[in-house]
């Protein structure tokens, strides 16, 4: 003959305040069919709405729980590889790093695309303030060259 479980006193035995041991006895004896959904959330004080939303949630948190893990026990004071804080570490500096280049391209190609008509953006708090167009800049140093080759005394 078969063993049944005892759930009230498996329940009992759970750490957790009163009330949420009570939430989850009386969703127990509504799956198990010995209430209705109405009768249940009667007893709770909650709507069916409500008990719906907690019966979600009390379910993803079983499924969850039941996920396989590694076999055995384990390990005692088990250290987390210094490594994997210097590699997410360089990831994340990487991701940094491939933003800032997308950013630099873009800049390129809309000051190529645009030329003066774009205003500038060495006040725009998103640059690093080298920002500006490629070809307005060259244009400027080119006529600041001109300048001095004329006047070299100033």
């Amino acid at each position: 003959m078969a063993r049944h479980a005892d759930l009230a006193a498996i329940v009992d035995r759970q750490d957790g305040s009163e009330a949420a041991r009570a939430r989850v006895a009386a969703f127990l004896r509504m799956a198990a069919g010995e209430a209705t959904v109405e009768e249940t959330a009667t007893a709770l004080g909650i709507s069916t709405q409500r008990l719906h939303e907690l019966r979600e949630r009390m379910i993803a948190g079983a499924v969850s729980a039941a996920e396989p893990q590694a076999p055995g026990r384990p390990r005692a004071g088990a250290v987390a590889d210094p490594r994997d804080a210097r590699i997410a570490e360089l990831e994340a500096a990487n991701a940094k790093l491939r933003f800032e280049l997308e950013c630099a391209f873009l800049r390129t190609e809309l000051s190529l695309a645009f030329g003066d008509r774009l205003p500038s953006l060495k006040n725009s708090p998103h640059t690093s303030g080298t920002g500006g167009s490629t070809r307005a800049s060259r244009r400027e140093r080119r006529q600041r060259e001109r300048q001095s080759r004329q006047d070299p005394g100033a």
